[in-house]
C-alpha cells in the first residue's frame, strides 16, 4: 500500500497465487528519472526524502520487481509500476 500521510511510501503486497516470497524490491525516481530511492519493499519505504533532504510536493514514478513462489512451487516474478502523489 502506499499511504496517504506523504510520510512514506511502502509496499504490502499479498496475493492468493504466492505463498512465498523472495524478495519485492521497491525502487522511486523524480520526473527527470533520477533514482531517489531503492530498497526492499518488505522490511522498508520510502520516506519522502532523498540525499537529507524533504522532497517537493509532486508525482513520483515508483517500480516494484516481486520474485516468488507459486502454488504449484514454480518461481515466478512480476513488475509492478505507476506513480505515487507525495503531499507536504
Amino acid at each position: 500500500y502506499f499511504n496517504n500521510n506523504g510520510k512514506y511510501v511502502s509496499v504490502n503486497t499479498a496475493t492468493k497465487k504466492a505463498t512465498n516470497f523472495k524478495s519485492i524490491k521497491m525502487t522511486i525516481y523524480n520526473r527527470w528519472g533520477e533514482k531517489l530511492f531503492e530498497g526492499d519493499a518488505s522490511t522498508n519505504g520510502w520516506d519522502g526524502y532523498y540525499k537529507g533532504l524533504r522532497c517537493m510536493s509532486g508525482y513520483y514514478v515508483y517500480l516494484i520487481y516481486t520474485q516468488y513462489t507459486d502454488l504449484n512451487g514454480n518461481s515466478k516474478s512480476n513488475v509492478y509500476n505507476g506513480t505515487v502523489l507525495l503531499l507536504e
